[in-house]
This record gives C-alpha cells, structure tokens and sequence, in this order.
C-alpha cells in the first residue's frame, strides 16, 4: 500500500480535535467558553470510523475479494488488528486501574463509581465495552471507540467485503443510508453521546460501512478530478455543521465523506496542510494521542487543583498549549515503546515467521 500521506495527517487533526475538546474538563480552564467548534471535538472519532472503513478496504479489499471466503486469511488480518489495538489499550486500561487503586488507598471519591467495576474491567479486557453491555462509559473511558472497532474487524468489515462489495455498488449505498438513518433513530442526540458511545454498535456500522463505499467512489475519474472541491465541502460542511442547530449534525457523515475524498486525491492546500511532516507524524502517532491523553488530563487537573489555580483567559489559553504539548510527547513515546513494540510482540507470538 501506498502512504496516502494526506490521510494520514487528519488522523492528526481528529485526535487533536478531541483532545482540546476535553480539555475544558480541567480545573481553571474550563470555566471559559470555547467556542462552538472545540465543543464538537467528539466528531472527530466519526472522522476515525470512516477513515477506517476507507483504509482497510484500501488495503485488504483486493486481496479478500481475490482469495473469496478464507478462513486463514480473515485470521491474519483479525490477528494483526488486534495487536495493532490491543497493546496500547491494554497498556491504558493499566494505568487507570494504578490510578484507580492509589485513589482507593487514598480514599478519594471517585464522581462516577460504577465507571470502575470488575464486570467493566472484564469487558474491557474482552474488548466489549462499547457493545452495548453497561449502560455507562467505564475506566479509559475513550476506549469504547476501540471497543467498536474491534467489532467492525470482526463482523462489519467481512460483511462489506464477501456482501456488499461482491453486488452492486448501489447495494453498499443502500445498506449505508439504511444503516445511517437507523442509526441515528437509535440515538440521534451526539452532543449528549447517548446511546451511541456506551453502545457504538450503530455508529460503527453506518461510519465505517461508508469509508467502505467511500473508497469504491474514490476510483471514478469524476471523483478524482474533484480533489480541492470535495475538501472545502468537506471542512466547510463540519465548520457549519458544529456553528447551527444540533439537528444539522445528521449531515455530518457526507461532510466526512467528502472531506476524505478530497484528501484522498489532493489539492495544493490539503496537500500543504494534512501532508506535511509535522501532520503526518501526529497522524502516525494519533492513536497512542487519542488513548493517553486523558492519563495527562488526570494528571494535569490534579496539579492545577492543589494550586487552587483561577487562570485568566489568556493563561487558560497557555495552559492548553501546554497540556497539548505534553500529552503529544507522551503519545509520542507510548507510540515508540508501547505501541510499536507491542505490535511486534503480539505478531511474532501470534503470527510467527515459518
């Protein structure tokens, strides 16, 4: 597979675009109003599920096709999902039981106990957490978009494969509007995440069935030729989309949709600002930015409550570049120790070389 660098780099911009809209959880810097568009960042892990569907059809699509049904080659590709994931979620999960216990032994009420069980810790460890099993978002809370990815590797993606990309490419788009529109009747408030975190089953399904049929559109010459179009609709669609009326954000699938494949093709500008090396590293590292960067939160927010801080609007502003900063560098070096050499180990003992 060849890099699509520029796919890459808004990796960057969706985990960077959570994590700010998380920050105003913390002591002294939430008690300013952000503004409409941080207050959006939870679209970012919508961007995710597309571009995932996108990928992984770029990258597995002609193979699984070719071969047809194959036991062995759906075990490998599950195999190696898992030990892309896997390590770094189980890493995160850790740290949150440590924090979890020092705050037992110190006798501090957590806000949300039943966020801290042992039937969630299970489902955690299952990688089930976010199918619908607890009513409640749970330990490394951000994982329950993992939760629903490992539930795209294992079911979404084969049916897209061996289904819907061996029939017309209008029953991919039917079965994406369907799965769109019914997943939105299941719990179609996102600003409240209800329904569609703790159980991201519908979520998954319809985003990444469309990076799917996203990366079938990519190849009609029309589409191609379309690169700085469909990214300013693209961006220009979830500008707007986060400034008006909440109900407006059933249209933030298509934005997503066209901003991708804008980027897919490219432009003098998407180029100049998803394809540099800057966006391109944070794109490679985004993962490990998305798991870890409530670890630096927790931490963060600890510090700035023993100093009673009250910052002004300025300082508040410093101290997200700040938390930004460092939640990039420790992403950064979970990416190298844990990330990266948790993907070897798991391949060499599940897959090893004959």
């Amino acid at each position: 597979m060849d890099k699509i660098n520029n796919l890459t780099g808004v990796r960057a911009f969706a985990a960077l675009w959570v994590l700010v809209y998380h920050m105003p959880q913390n002591r002294g810097i939430g008690q300013f109003t952000w503004g409409s568009f941080i207050n959006h960042g939870y679209l970012g892990v919508d961007i995710f599920f597309v571009l995932s569907g996108f990928i992984l059809t770029h990258v597995y699509a002609e193979r699984f096709l070719t071969d047809g049904i194959n036991l062995k080659l759906y075990k490998q590709f599950i195999i190696k999902r898992f030990a892309r994931i896997y390590p770094l979620h189980l890493f995160t999960f850790s740290v949150f039981v440590v924090i979890w216990g020092i705050g037992k032994f110190l006798n501090y009420t957590f806000g949300d106990p039943a966020g801290f069980s042992l039937q969630d810790a299970i489902y955690h460890l299952l990688l089930m957490h976010g199918w619908g099993l607890s009513d409640h978002l749970s330990w490394n809370r951000l994982s329950w978009s993992i939760s629903a990815e490992w539930f795209a590797y294992l079911l979404v993606f084969p049916f897209a494969i061996y289904v819907l990309l061996r029939g017309n490419l209008k029953v991919l788009g039917i079965a994406v509007l369907l799965s769109w529109i019914i997943g939105f009747g299941y719990a179609f408030d996102y600003r409240g995440n209800i329904g569609l975190t703790h159980n991201a089953i519908p979520r998954i399904i319809f985003e990444f069935l469309a990076g799917v049929l996203c990366n079938r559109l990519a190849r009609f010459p029309f589409i191609k030729r379309q690169g700085g179009g469909l990214f300013w609709l693209g961006l220009l669609g979830l500008i707007i989309i986060t400034q008006v009326n909440p109900l407006f954000e059933f249209f933030t699938l298509p934005a997503i949709v066209c901003l991708i494949l804008g980027l897919n093709n490219g432009s003098v500008l998407s180029d100049k600002l998803f394809g540099n090396a800057v966006a391109i590293f944070l794109g490679e590292t985004s993962f490990s930015l998305y798991m870890t960067h409530p670890i630096v939160n927790i931490g963060f927010n600890q510090v700035m409550q023993r100093l009673a801080a009250h910052p002004t609007q300025l300082q508040a502003i410093a101290l997200m570049l700040v938390m930004t900063l460092m939640s990039i560098a420790f992403a950064a070096t979970c990416f190298y120790l844990i990330e990266k050499k948790g993907q070897v180990f798991v391949l060499k003992k599940l897959m090893p070389v004959n």
